[in-house]
């Protein structure tokens, strides 16, 4: 019996909450298990400014050509043979929230490994509450909540004040409350920046996600920032 541990592939199951998404890559509803294929837009929507694939975006498609072929063979640049290949929409937003986290200034390692934890931790009330018991919650929520204000910005996505200009205090927010749903406490597409004005005003009484309407400072350059993976 092969006792050794196998490397998690982010392609052959779906997240805890395929659901969870960044409500701002969608612009029509979200249906994680709707079928589709590969094709050659999509494939060059993952290179990068010099026309080739990114070494992290190599990676993922080695797990998905896994899946798909069947683990036989590794992607390779030329890409012509995925074309046409079914792709589910969950497994499609992978590369899109991986594409659009590392455009806007995520870790790359950092992100991939979240997102395979997804597929295999589930958070439960005891990880959040018992924080000095077990400092597992604690420690990811610091790192995650530094890369939502790295990637969106230190301004708050319902009311647009920022800390510099208004001195307010930016708390990052569980669009959908760790108190109703602990096990996608740590999913960065389930955090947005708030004041702590309004993160006090929406508590856990409403599920809003305010991102795709935020205001941000013309310094961050939004239009800019989401060009390169429209």
């Amino acid at each position: 019996m092969d006792n050794r541990i196998r490397p998690i592939n982010l392609f052959s199951l779906a997240p805890l909450d395929p659901y969870c998404v960044i409500s701002s890559l969608y612009t029509d509803p979200y249906d994680p298990f709707e079928l589709g294929h590969v094709s050659v837009d999509m494939l060059n929507s993952l290179r990068s400014v010099k026309h080739q694939f990114p070494e992290h975006m190599r990676e993922l498609l080695d797990d998905f050509c896994a899946v798909v072929f069947g683990g036989q063979g590794l992607f390779s640049n030329s890409s012509c043979y995925l074309v046409g290949a079914p792709i589910r929409a969950w497994q499609w937003n992978i590369f899109k929230e991986v594409r659009w986290r590392v455009a806007n200034g995520g870790d790359r390692v950092e992100i991939i490994k979240e997102l395979k934890r997804r597929t295999s931790l589930l958070l439960t009330r005891e990880h959040i509450q018992n924080r000095a018991k077990d400092g597992y919650y604690n420690q990811r929520w610091q790192r995650l909540r530094s890369e939502v204000l790295e990637v969106y910005g230190p301004v708050c996505a319902l009311c647009g004040r920022d800390y510099r200009t208004h001195g307010v205090v930016l708390h990052g927010d569980h669009i959908i409350p760790k108190s109703q749903r602990p096990d996608i406490a740590l999913y960065f597409s389930n955090i947005q920046v708030l004041c702590e004005d309004c993160n006090m005003g929406k508590s856990y009484y409403y599920t809003t996600d305010h991102r795709s309407i935020a205001l941000v400072p013309s310094t961050y350059g939004l239009e800019e920032r989401i060009s390169n993976w429209k």
